[in-house]
């Protein structure tokens, strides 16, 4: 489920709580997959949209979620 999602000229960030059960790798390929389609769809770039091969993920503990909130808000 997402918390927050914001991002920059050149990258975005997902902060995202994620069941255990389910793999980071499935997550982000369904992002992407999803992401990608709709921008391309709708023609909201020259070209074709696409995303760079790698990522980054980090995790935190619960009692951080306010400060890592503020941090993809701003």
């Amino acid at each position: 489920m997402p918390i927050i999602v914001n991002g920059v000229s050149d990258h975005v960030h997902l902060f995202i709580g994620l069941k255990p059960s389910m793999a980071l790798s499935d997550l982000v390929r369904d992002v992407k997959n999803n992401a990608t389609n709709f921008i391309n769809d709708r023609n909201w770039i020259k070209g074709k949209f696409s995303w760079q091969k790698r990522y980054g993920t980090f995790s935190y503990s619960h009692s951080q979620i306010e400060n890592v909130y503020n941090y993809i808000l701003n």
